[in-house]
């Protein structure tokens, strides 16, 4: 039991060690000013760095538990209702760090909130934010650039911790334990995410694409591009599609709010073929499952997003099944090819 227990503890001292995590730990540490023990509690962290630039600003935070107000909840993040089908040519756009350039874009922050009067941007929950710069924002704009200067120096566990602190504070707004909760705050990222989004469908739509899918910071559209059109076009048209987007956004946020836009929609990804597939029993397109066939540097290859063949509850054989048929339909196989696939599969596993 002994030798038992002892291997179990250099498995974990192994886990660590291969993942860097000793080393993400210590450098998030000397980022933030906490103790090894605390860097990875998300709250402890945000109520570090917000009260030690308070009090750089002469401002008291508020206490825990005390001053509260009872708000009704904050909505998660706008999905667009998946249309099921085959296509050709697909491109996913994403927003980069939505949430945090959003936070930076919009001002928003804890104690603008509370000074916020005459002069101010106004979310579409209603919740009103002073122009003047905030804690927040400016944390977020000190991050990113720290972040880009460790990603250009192939500093991959500062550019890690970097990514971590930004990303939880979104997450830190909308935690009852946390003293600058504010349902408010909350609701006003996740809101204008939802403004966002929208805006980016419509306009795509205005180009003659078409939204099949979305989800919180990622569009998928079908550009209407005939079938033969080569990999190399089509990625030219994504990326043509996407700098005109990001453009005309950056036009529509300074005239509408009067703020410079920090947000950036990215051209994630290029399939050849993409099967959104429809629920079971139902029409409707099936959200966060999918596959595509992807081409890049002259290579290809089969791409799935939460189907059967990548769950570990299903068999290897049928993630191997599941792999060669979609493998058959991207490549044009027919019905039949598709049907003897299967029924060869059948007849293998009742032979042994």
């Amino acid at each position: 039991f002994c030798a038992y227990c002892l291997e179990d503890s250099r498995l974990v001292w192994d886990i660590l060690d291969k993942e860097g995590l000793v080393a993400l730990s210590v450098r998030r540490s000397r980022l933030i000013g906490l103790p090894l023990e605390r860097v990875w509690g998300s709250v402890a962290t945000f109520d570090f760095m917000y009260i030690s630039a308070l009090r750089q600003v002469g401002v008291v935070a508020p206490t825990t538990g005390v001053d509260r107000r009872e708000g009704r909840g904050a909505p998660g993040g706008l999905v667009i209702e998946p249309q099921a089908g085959l296509y050709h040519h697909l491109f996913v756009f994403d927003f980069k760090s939505l949430y945090p350039s959003i936070m930076r874009t919009f001002n928003i922050d804890p104690l603008s909130h509370a000074r916020a009067e005459t002069d101010v941007i106004e979310a579409p929950n209603g919740a009103r934010f002073d122009r003047e710069k905030g804690i927040l924002p400016a944390l977020l704009e000190e991050f990113w650039v720290q972040r880009e200067e460790a990603k250009s120096r192939g500093d991959a566990v500062a550019s890690h911790a970097y990514k971590i602190i930004m990303n939880s504070f979104y997450g830190v707004l909308a935690t009852e334990s946390c003293r600058f909760a504010n349902d408010e705050l909350a609701g006003a990222i996740t809101e204008l995410g939802h403004y966002i989004l929208r805006w980016a469908q419509d306009r795509l739509e205005r180009k003659g694409g078409r939204v099949i899918y979305g989800d919180t910071d990622s569009v998928f559209v079908d550009p209407g591009l005939a079938e033969g059109c080569t990999a190399e076009a089509a990625r030219a048209v994504g990326e043509a599609l996407c700098a005109e987007v990001n453009a005309e956004l950056a036009a529509h946020i300074a005239e509408e709010y009067g703020v410079e836009s920090r947000l950036e929609l990215e051209f994630e990804k290029y399939y050849v073929r993409f099967l959104l597939p429809p629920m079971r029993g139902s029409d409707k397109g099936r959200a966060k499952g999918y596959a595509g066939l992807r081409v890049a540097h002259g290579e290809e290859w089969v791409e799935i997003v939460g189907m059967e063949a990548v769950r570990r509850d299903w068999t290897r054989l049928a993630h191997q099944l599941q792999r060669q048929l979609l493998d058959l339909l991207f490549h044009d196989a027919g019905p039949d090819a598709i049907a003897q696939r299967a029924q060869e599969w059948v007849r293998a596993l009742r032979a042994g």
